[in-house]
């Protein structure tokens, strides 16, 4: 049976929010974007895991070029420093003929671009430590030959896999083994 409304009556509620329940929900609202705004603004903990991926990628780079390209005297390498605030980085980022001795030098290229490099500020600056380690020894470097197979100044990750640690709030990492393979670990 229908409801018919007779005048002067009013109408059954039902039809709205109240205010009370927008102020609620407007005030939910607020306290998920404060926290979540104060989590955005922080990369504690955060840093690590960058670095890692950055790495990943810089290691993944050399090694494609070493495949590429299999002149003899020229390194392709990536430097590792555990020193100060720590670093990483390719020796040269272009492989011509006059490059060939600055391939294998021992200093990060400074026209790297930021794709393949982290720099103290972006390491020690947050926090972050960063080492290498091959087994016991704590190589400075990690070259890669023509079939993508990694040579340290201490080994070639054979007996021990190469890894190269971010320690902050968290503790990431990126292992190199014997036959090449690149993963995080």
């Amino acid at each position: 049976m229908a409801r018919h409304l007779v005048p002067g009556q009013r109408q059954a509620r039902g039809a709205g929010f109240t205010l009370l329940e927008l102020i609620i929900v407007i005030v939910v609202i607020g306290i998920i974007g404060v926290s979540a705004s104060a989590r955005m603004q922080d990369d504690n903990g955060y840093t690590e895991y960058s670095l890692q991926s950055r790495f990943l990628s810089t290691l993944r780079n050399i090694q494609g070029k070493a495949m590429q390209d299999n002149r003899a005297g020229y390194c392709y390498r990536t430097i590792v420093s555990s020193s100060g605030d720590g670093a990483y980085g390719p020796t040269v980022v272009n492989y011509v003929n006059a490059n060939q001795s600055t391939s294998c030098g021992a200093t990060i290229a400074a026209n790297a671009p930021t794709f393949l490099t982290a720099r103290g500020d972006e390491i020690g600056g947050k926090g972050v430590s960063i080492t290498f380690s091959e087994g016991g020894d704590s190589p400075s470097y990690i070259d890669f030959d023509y079939l993508g197979r990694p040579i340290t100044a201490t080994g070639s990750c054979a007996s021990n896999i190469c890894r190269v640690s971010f320690t902050g709030t968290a503790t990431v990492g990126v292992c190199v083994e014997a036959q090449g393979l690149i993963y995080a670990c």
